[in-house]
């Protein structure tokens, strides 16, 4: 009998469909003295006391620290000058006579003690999991897969039916974990040490169905099986649809803000400004903003408005001035307040807005944009007017009206797509059939681009087919031959997830763009064809800033990386797609500037969808 070890939170996530998957994890465990350091010259941060000791070494320049901490050179600068500013360094980037002496006379032996801990680690992905102290009580797993709680049995599902060779200070051990249907079809691995998701379990698991196809099709299995177990409770209060059980427990605030009623008259009572506020600050909390947060609560005032009014300029489409950015002071947050976003539940305008913007293109912002040039003004202008209601200056009644309610709504569904309203043009129906159409939509991407393929893209990626797809669905079918629909939600979504796919895509390289001539006469060289006017007529500056990183729009990234790609798989490219350009081109086209109608028959819309999912998949692939 083997090792199990089982450290499973006792309560279960809402939103969850059917029975969770119990997976036999094959994991190995080290045992190991851990030393524990409390940091000297402790009135200084981490990054801070990296780089003087690195000075402490040798002189180094800011770009040699750059290279290597790997730390962004904008940042680097920033540290410099705040060490500086404390008497830290010179201006030569030398240690001072003091902090010499401090860093020579700090006892570091004294301030380490060590401790035994256990370190979990991923035999599938060969990756690090929790470190565990204190006794490790173990249960034993029966030959069947059976382990006993209580008076039950658990049957654990194998990933591999053979123990892993361990080193020989290793042991070969089981974890268990557990895997759970979302109501939104979505699949999700529990922490297997506490509460949460555990990411990197999901991506090990990922790599795994790539390479097994017997567990892809379990996997698939569990998913059919599950599918139909969800059924909606009885109740006389029919909720909007955005009032889902799994709403409700991804984004708490957010629907009590959607739903408070005036004690009153039980009348709506909608903030509409902290709606949005809490619907910026969920999005975000599925986004990277390390860097960005590390920037903003180091660097200047000055530097961070700079920052802010290029993004914003990028992202928006507004050119904005430094007069703008003092006048609506939403956008110039206390860096305090961004560094404690990471740690704390509270939602507000002057912090969520300019990471949003600042995310360089991880919120679909730009969707908003196209709708609303105007986006940042209606901020400022709502923002007002709640001041003046919060100052007894007006009544709530007057604070918000029909337009604004409309703006809301829009804006929450694009940074949240499973935010839906009854009176949206998105999907109007009852929580069982979203649920049946979003499963049917994954199923079918599934089917498309291979169940593991599509499991390892990243989530956004996902929830833009899946919406392609729930467009599809309901939107295509007994029309007459005829007969034309305005299929712009369906392209924006389409274009956006092409945005998605090309953008891991585009190296950083800083290289200057020179012209289309050569990138023309290599896709010629290459079988692809002449360039279309829709690629030609992107502006240089746009590409300039795509190559230095700032990726812009998806005609800017395919431009880019057709310069940067080689010619052999350029021409792989061409022997398996050869309209791979004419497609691009073509959803470039039908989408413009995303704000007005595009009527088109639903034969030439799926056949558009096909092309670019084929587009997707063979640039994912390689």
């Amino acid at each position: 009998m083997r090792k199990t070890y089982d450290f499973n939170a006792k309560t279960m996530p809402c939103g969850i469909v059917g029975r969770p998957r119990e997976l036999a994890w094959p994991c190995k465990i080290l045992t190991v003295a851990k030393p524990i350091v409390n940091p000297g010259l402790k009135d200084l941060n981490p990054f801070e006391r990296c780089i003087l000791k690195l000075l402490a070494l040798r002189s180094r320049t800011p770009r040699e620290l750059a290279e290597e901490t790997c730390l962004p050179p904008d940042l680097i600068a920033v540290i410099l000058l705040r060490l500086f500013d404390r008497n830290k360094i010179d201006k030569d980037y030398r240690l001072t006579p003091d902090t010499l002496a401090e860093i020579e006379n700090h006892d570091a032996s004294s301030e380490i003690e060590y401790r035994t801990i256990y370190q979990f680690v991923d035999c599938l992905g060969n990756k690090k999991l929790n470190e565990i102290s204190g006794h490790l009580k173990a249960e034993e797993i029966n030959d069947d897969g059976s382990i006993r709680k209580g008076a039950d049995s658990i049957f654990l599902h194998y990933l591999l039916k053979r123990d892993i060779p361990v080193e020989s200070d290793a042991e070969f051990c089981i974890l268990r974990v557990r895997m759970i249907l979302q109501k939104n079809g979505d699949w999700r691995i529990l922490n297997p040490f506490g509460n949460g998701w555990s990411k990197m379990l999901e991506a090990s698991y990922q790599q795994f169905l790539n390479k097994t196809p017997d567990e892809a099709e379990a996997f698939s299995q569990w998913q059919e099986a599950n599918s139909r177990r969800f059924t909606k409770k009885k109740t006389d209060y029919k909720p909007e649809p955005y009032d889902t059980e799994e709403n409700r427990s991804r984004y708490p605030q957010l629907i009590a803000a959607l739903n408070r009623r005036n004690h009153d008259s039980g009348e709506n009572d909608v903030d509409v400004y902290a709606a949005l506020e809490w619907a910026l600050f969920y999005s975000l909390k599925a986004v990277d903003l390390k860097q960005v947060i590390q920037i903003l609560t180091i660097d200047s005032i000055q530097n961070n408005e700079t920052r802010l009014t290029e993004a914003a300029s990028n992202i928006l489409g507004k050119s904005l001035q430094y007069s703008d950015l003092k006048k609506i002071h939403v956008f110039l947050p206390a860096p305090e307040k961004i560094k404690g976003f990471q740690h704390t539940e509270k939602a507000e305008m002057q912090v969520v807005l300019p990471l949003a913007i600042l995310a360089k293109g991880q919120l679909p912002l730009y969707l908003v944009a196209n709708k609303y040039p105007d986006f940042l003004q209606r901020i400022f202008d709502l923002n007002q007017r709640r001041n003046a209601q919060k100052h007894g200056k007006s009544h709530q009644t007057a604070i918000y009206g029909a337009v604004d309610f409309k703006f809301m709504q829009q804006v929450i569904t694009v940074l949240l797509p499973s935010i839906l309203f009854s009176d949206s043009e998105e999907i109007k129906n009852d929580e069982d059939t979203i649920f049946d159409m979003k499963f049917s939509a994954r199923r079918s991407l599934q089917d498309f681009f291979g169940v593991a393929q599509f499991n390892n893209m990243d989530n956004i990626l996902q929830e833009y087919l899946i919406q392609t797809e729930l467009f599809l669905q309901s939107n295509t079918g007994g029309k007459s031959v005829d007969e034309r629909i305005d299929a712009l939600a369906c392209i924006t979504h389409l274009y956006a997830a092409a945005e998605c796919a090309f953008r891991p895509l585009i190296e950083d390289n800083h290289e200057l763009f020179t012209s289309f001539e050569a990138i023309e006469a290599k896709t010629k060289k290459a079988g692809l064809g002449e360039l279309s006017a829709a690629l030609k007529t992107i502006r240089p500056d746009l590409l300039q800033k795509t190559l230095d990183g700032n990726d812009q729009t998806l005609g800017a990234s395919v431009v880019v990386w057709l310069l940067q790609a080689k010619l052999e798989y350029l021409t792989q490219i061409a022997i398996r797609i050869p309209s791979f350009l004419v497609d691009i081109s073509r959803l470039l086209t039908l989408r413009g500037h995303g704000n007005q109608i595009c009527m088109i028959h639903e034969s030439e819309l799926r056949q558009i969808c096909t092309s670019i999912y084929k587009v997707i998949d063979i640039i994912k692939e390689d």
